[in-house]
């Protein structure tokens, strides 16, 4: 190891700099988003005895690499309820090896596909007679919802994003019929999608309280909508319209950085509490084009463009199958997101669920900050808080789970390798870089 810990140390102090502006602000950064944080940060809530049934879920996978150009990828599920009781699942999905940047893709969706399988066999299992019934799963539900409807590069499994879809539909369809709360809790977000929307608001205010006038303000929220699409030519726009005052360019600047909503949290939360929710309207802008294709009534030119490989074998089975499935999109739910800081400076955590278990009432309009529903949130504070033992166990019910469905290599070499040895009556021979793991 000391071996390059010179080049190590040269790199460091020439990206000296470099480093310290990711982790620092501008003065008037960090002034702009004080006086907006403020506004949009609640203290904890006063702590309440829940009579709830919880179950918490994660899962986990691994790899089987054959000589032969056979990959055999095998992905557990575990459900586990504050009662004891657990649930499982589990999928084999064999195919010829690919590209390792669809083979992350494919295992991270097989992952919370399988999640959501057992998520809807936790929605079975609830005890009638509790009064709050709960599912939680790792990771933001809102991310799940905005997953391209594409074909993958998975020989035999290229139409897996129509299954994911229509389970993922199902569960939320479930979840409202059967009074269950599901929540997404994800503890190393990198989101920046608070922060934008916090942004825009105080746009908005400013420009009211300015009394700017109404076509500058129409031209402004344009401007919104295009940036989330298109950020260069929204600011070439914004840069060449006339009469658009300094402090709107420097916001629309600020919205752009990739800096994530945890790190202004964190500089500004000085002690817990968690941010007022954000709405999150469903489908996604990244789904933009598939809506419209709905809506145009173009959908069956959006599968043949988007699921050229899928369709080339199975050409009227799979369009059918798409044609039923990719229009449950436009049912997703909005989700209502916050962030949680339940110690004083512990890592934000960001917590989504449906928007129904805060607010019941039609919404219509765009992404924005929900106010009044504080009395709705605190419960679910109020649980999680209790669930929380420390920045490194931020959920206890969940690193249970995580504990007992991780996936370690000596399961796949010792355990999973060999029973599929003895089931298919043949000697597996790994690729040279698994023999290298396995017989160093």
């Amino acid at each position: 190891m000391p071996r390059f810990l010179d080049l190590y140390v040269e790199k460091i102090k020439n990206k000296k700099e470099a480093i310290k502006n990711l982790l620092s602000y501008s003065e008037n950064a960090l002034k702009l988003y004080k006086e907006i944080f403020r506004q949009n940060w609640r203290s904890l809530p006063r702590p309440v005895s829940l009579d709830a049934e919880i179950f918490a879920i994660d899962s986990s996978d691994g790899l089987i690499e054959c000589r032969e150009g056979i990959t055999i990828h095998v992905c557990r599920a575990l459900a586990l309820s504050n009662n004891g009781i657990e649930l499982r699942e589990l999928e084999v999905y064999p195919f010829y090896s690919t590209s390792s940047i669809e083979l992350v893709t494919f295992r991270s969706r097989v992952r919370e596909h399988l999640e959501h399988v057992l998520a809807l066999k936790c929605i079975e299992k609830f005890s009638s007679d509790r009064k709050l019934k709960v599912v939680i799963l790792d990771g933001s539900l809102y991310g799940r919802t905005a997953h391209l409807p594409k074909d993958l590069e998975i020989p035999g499994h290229e139409d897996f994003m129509l299954d994911y879809i229509e389970i993922y539909h199902r569960l939320f369809v479930k979840a409202r019929e059967k009074d269950v709360v599901v929540i997404g809790l994800s503890k190393d977000s990198r989101s920046r999608v608070y922060r934008r929307i916090m942004l825009f608001e105080e746009i908005i205010r400013r420009m009211q309280e300015k009394e700017i006038n109404s076509s500058l303000y129409d031209f402004v929220r344009e401007i919104w909508n295009d940036v989330w699409r298109n950020p260069k030519t929204a600011l070439k726009k914004l840069d060449q319209a006339l009469g658009v005052p300094e402090w709107i360019k420097e916001i629309f600047k600020e919205i752009l950085k990739p800096r994530p909503d945890v790190q202004i949290i964190s500089a500004l939360a000085v002690d817990a509490g968690y941010t007022l929710p954000a709405l999150l309207k469903t489908p996604a802008p990244a789904l933009g084009s598939l809506v419209n294709a709905i809506k145009r009534n173009q959908l069956s030119e959006y599968i043949d463009k988007n699921f050229r490989k899928t369709l080339s074998d199975e050409y009227f089975k799979v369009q059918d199958k798409a044609l039923r499935i990719l229009p449950k999109i436009l049912e997703y739910p909005d989700i209502v997101m916050f962030y949680l800081v339940p110690r004083k400076r512990d890592i934000p955590i960001r917590v989504d669920v449906p928007k129904w278990v805060v607010c019941l009432k039609e919404d219509k309009g765009s992404m924005k900050i929900l106010r009044d529903v504080d009395d709705e949130l605190s419960w679910i504070i109020s649980m999680l808080v209790d669930m929380y033992a420390g920045p490194r166990h931020y959920n206890v019910l969940m690193e249970q789970v995580d504990a007992k469905v991780k996936f370690k290599l000596q399961d796949i070499i010792n355990v999973y390798e060999p029973l599929l040895s003895k089931e298919l009556d043949f000697l597996i021979e790994h690729t040279r870089d698994m023999r290298r793991v396995r017989y160093p």
